[in-house]
């Protein structure tokens, strides 16, 4: 089974020294394989000059542990195997953009 899940989408100014985490979202059935997608726009063309996303997953939805992470400021899709969890969420760590810029931050994860 699937479970295709938009983690977060957002209008971020660069993002300090609190991380923002999307909502956790608990699995129908304990997912092993994953796949996430960054998509990353910028205002005006002005792409950040640095980012730092991380997917985490847990078994309890308490404690939580990275699956895996992302500094591609242009956005990118990565593939996990072999890790079992049952629920999800995503952390933007860092955002750095250039002076009165913005970007939108879209998460997409699919897991089964």
């Amino acid at each position: 089974m699937y479970k295709k899940i938009h983690l977060i989408t957002d209008l971020m100014e660069a993002v300090g020294d609190t991380p923002l985490y999307s909502s956790k979202f608990g699995l129908p059935t304990a997912c092993k394989d994953h796949t996430w997608q960054t998509i990353v726009s910028a205002s005006e063309g002005k792409a950040p000059s640095a980012l730092s996303i991380k997917l985490e997953g847990s078994i309890d939805g308490e404690n939580w542990f990275t699956l895996d992470s992302t500094t591609n400021v242009l956005g990118e899709t990565k593939y996990i195997t072999d890790r079992v969890i049952d629920f999800i969420r995503c952390k933007v760590e860092s955002l750095n953009l250039p002076e009165n810029s913005d970007a939108i931050v879209n998460v997409w994860y699919i897991g089964k």
